[in-house]
């Protein structure tokens, strides 16, 4: 990307972000650029069998110039393939960026520009820890992130670091929505994690409800959540955490509640 046009677009997604409040600007990631080591190696292997192809003609040599010509075909028809790829995936990332404020971020996706607030986004994740681990930061990408209107955009690998990115907004919504999750509990109201809720004395699925005494733990699996209940084999609920928006959330107060004093049985 030429500086002209970084500038215009780092000046349309301020434009765009005006009055949204997002703070000071942190850093910036934009696509990921496809390595080129593999392509460079697989031209050579071209050149190299259309050369023993070209010496078995010359030569009458048809031991030369059949596995030749099978292996110029073969690199050919890969490259062809995986340029095609690459031009589709250069022109669909071209202008993909994502812009990281202390209050939340912009994603430049396909030339639009999308404003994500922490204090009002759900994530969606694939989660991967295994139950060891209370404050994970591993994940599968892609984030699903819903901005300002409450539409989910995808941010995908295609964007650089997202081992970085990816963690980093999962701890920034979950710091900035965990205050009010707590006073919410706090004053007697009620928090929904689609399929779970929960309030400041049980948590449930559905009709069916448990008090936080009862609550072992939260297990994670495989990438599937089990809310364990104590004395008991089966859980509460076990389903994939993909499903539960802001999952760390959920978990971050799910085990603040049951290992509160007023919890313990």
């Amino acid at each position: 990307m030429d500086v002209v046009k970084d500038l215009d677009l780092r000046t349309a997604i301020v434009r765009g972000d005006t009055g949204a409040g997002l703070g000071a600007h942190r850093r910036t990631y934009v696509a990921v650029r496809p390595p080129s080591r593999r392509h460079a190696l697989e031209v050579i292997g071209l050149l190299l069998c259309a050369m023993v192809a070209a010496i078995g003609t010359a030569t009458g040599a048809a031991v030369l110039v059949i596995p030749g010509l099978a292996g110029a075909l073969i690199l050919g028809v890969r490259l062809l393939c995986e340029w095609t790829r690459l031009a589709y995936l250069n022109g669909r990332d071209r202008d993909t960026r994502l812009e990281l404020y202390d209050g939340g971020c912009v994603a430049v996706v396909g030339g639009r520009a999308r404003t994500i607030r922490y204090d009002s986004a759900t994530v969606r994740r694939t989660v991967t820890e295994d139950a060891d681990h209370h404050a994970p930061d591993r994940a599968v990408h892609p984030y699903t992130v819903t901005d300002i209107g409450g539409d989910p955009i995808v941010l995908r690998h295609t964007i650089d670091r997202c081992e970085e990115w990816g963690p980093e907004i999962d701890r920034a919504v979950t710091a900035a929505q965990l205050p009010r999750a707590l006073a919410t509990l706090e004053s007697g109201g009620r928090l929904d994690f689609a399929p779970f809720w929960m309030t400041s004395t049980e948590i449930g699925v559905g009709h069916r409800a448990v008090s936080w005494a009862r609550i072992s733990g939260i297990v994670v699996h495989k990438g599937w959540v089990s809310v364990r209940i104590r004395g008991e084999s089966l859980p509460l609920e076990s389903l994939p955490a993909d499903v539960i928006g802001n999952f760390t959330l959920f978990r971050t107060v799910a085990e603040r509640m049951r290992t509160a004093p007023a919890a313990r049985p």
